[in-house]
């Protein structure tokens, strides 16, 4: 009999106390359950142990997925403890046996748990090889997460999907679509007893953006994995793509629902074309072309390309006005688990993080919702997650984090606390994103104008949505549910 759970993610919908609800939520796509194991190495019964190389094993059919689309599992490695180095290697295997990662003393070296990376198939395999296992390592398998047939809720603007795979368009913007799609990701994660997914970019070589309301800690950054190159291939057949680590949570907006992530190594040291994108230096136009390169539903990488445009325009950031109107409505065709794409111009430049799909919302006029690329690029470059633009003065909304500031003191004299002032006399002791070029240290600043009576009063209206709350658009009543 299949849980209430998983009978929920069959049909489509989310179970909540108890009854099925078919109202859109304000969380990305859950692809499938964690489920409970309780399996320890050593084992119990020294008979488990094997002779040879392989000392022992851990295999786990799981439930059947009715999909053309691969299905991928994890397992939560839990209460690891390690006697020093030596002879002893952790092997994770998909169903037909090939490894996807082997774990050594390096990788466990403190950690008490790890989410293995994704293993595709129907099954899953766990090894551990080596002569000092059994005396210097202990952990015990205390989850899997895998995929299970669960539809994701469309955000169709027309009465067509406009999504096709990027290894088949072959539009008026397929040059653009060749180049931007390798930088764009696939994000998966666990959270609150689900394996979810999202999408997300890269804005530095090993820095990535998605949307908050997927990413919001260090504690689900550790979970995660992020899958460059998962698509259908244009001879048929699907590439897996590589997999690589969400090592460090850099911060969060929930103003502008936005998050940026630093991976464990650089995807673009196994493919070149893996490159950060670039911001556009305008806000989008309406109805420009764009282009919208994502993961729907958690699916191979797709382009949503006709009818994409944007049709309202958001207002000036600059301009005093509420972090909501900073988000503007597109015309892309999106699905849950196409959080954190990027909305694209025609030449390359990122115009938008998309955040909210209309789905289900009556009130929504089938738009769905990106914030404007000036919002997030400010956000990152103001809280140091991309260098600092030279003489540029950056709003920042509530939420966001603040670069480093330095203590008060005399030009040239060090703070009560002993370390030096991150200013134009210390400019060496300042990070190097926030440092005075050498050829401007000595420039004369322009006169200030003559203000009569100074207003320091904030700015009403700014509003700051909570973690998985997304933000209704100006005049609109609903809400949508987030990709």
């Amino acid at each position: 009999m299949i849980p209430r759970a998983l009978a929920g993610l069959l049909l489509g919908f989310t179970v909540v106390s108890g009854e099925a609800s078919s109202q859109p939520r304000s969380v990305p796509f859950a692809e499938g359950p964690v489920i409970s194991e309780d399996v320890p190495f050593p084992p119990v019964n020294p008979d488990e142990m094997f002779g040879g190389r392989i000392v022992w094993a851990f295999n786990r059919t799981l439930p059947f997925h009715n999909s053309a689309l691969p299905q991928w599992s994890r397992i939560l490695i839990d209460d690891i403890a390690l006697d020093g180095p030596g002879d002893y290697f952790i092997d994770i295997a998909d169903g037909s046996g090939n490894i996807v990662e082997t774990l050594s003393f390096d990788d466990l070296d403190g950690r008490t748990q790890l989410w293995s990376m994704m293993a595709p198939g129907g099954s899953l395999s766990v090894r551990v090889r080596g002569s000092e296992a059994a005396a210097k390592l202990a952990f015990r398998l205390s989850a899997i997460a895998f995929d299970f047939t669960a539809v994701a809720e469309k955000s169709l603007v027309g009465d067509v999907n406009g999504l096709t795979d990027v290894a088949l368009y072959d539009g008026v913007l397929a040059d653009e679509v060749k180049r931007v799609a390798p930088s764009i990701a696939k994000l998966e994660y666990v959270k609150d007893g689900s394996k979810f997914t999202c999408s997300a970019f890269l804005v530095e070589p090993s820095r990535l953006v998605t949307n908050a309301h997927c990413i919001d800690s260090q504690t689900v950054c550790d979970t995660t994995i992020a899958v460059f190159g998962y698509q259908k291939l244009s001879h048929g057949g699907i590439s897996l793509g590589d997999q690589y680590r969400c090592g460090t949570f850099l911060g969060a907006d929930a103003a502008i629902d936005a998050a940026a992530l630093e991976l464990a190594t650089r995807p673009g040291d196994a493919d070149a074309a893996r490159k950060p994108l670039e911001f556009a230096a305008r806000s989008v136009a309406l109805e420009e072309p764009l282009l919208l390169i994502q993961h729907p539903g958690g699916s191979p990488k797709m382009v949503s390309v006709e009818g994409c445009s944007a049709s309202t325009l958001p207002s000036d950031a600059d301009a005093g006005t509420a972090d909501a109107v900073r988000d503007f409505q597109h015309g892309c065709d999106t699905e849950q688990g196409s959080s954190g794409s990027p909305v694209v111009a025609a030449d390359g430049r990122i115009v938008g993080l998309h955040k909210i799909g209309h789905g289900l919302d009556p009130d929504s006029g089938r738009h769905n919702t990106a914030v404007d690329a000036r919002a997030l690029e400010d956000w990152l470059r103001q809280s140091g997650h991309l260098p600092a633009r030279g003489g540029d003065v950056m709003s920042m909304s509530e939420g966001g984090t603040q670069p480093p500031v330095s203590t008060e003191a005399e030009p040239g004299e060090a703070p009560d606390d002993g370390e030096a002032v991150c200013d134009d006399v210390n400019a060496d002791e300042c990070p190097e994103e926030y440092r005075v070029p050498a050829d401007r240290r000595d420039a004369q600043p322009l006169p200030m104008p003559t203000v009569d009576d100074e207003d320091l009063t904030e700015t009403e209206g700014g509003t700051t949505a909570g973690d998985g709350d997304s933000v209704s658009e100006p005049g609109s009543e609903g809400s949508g549910t987030s990709d």
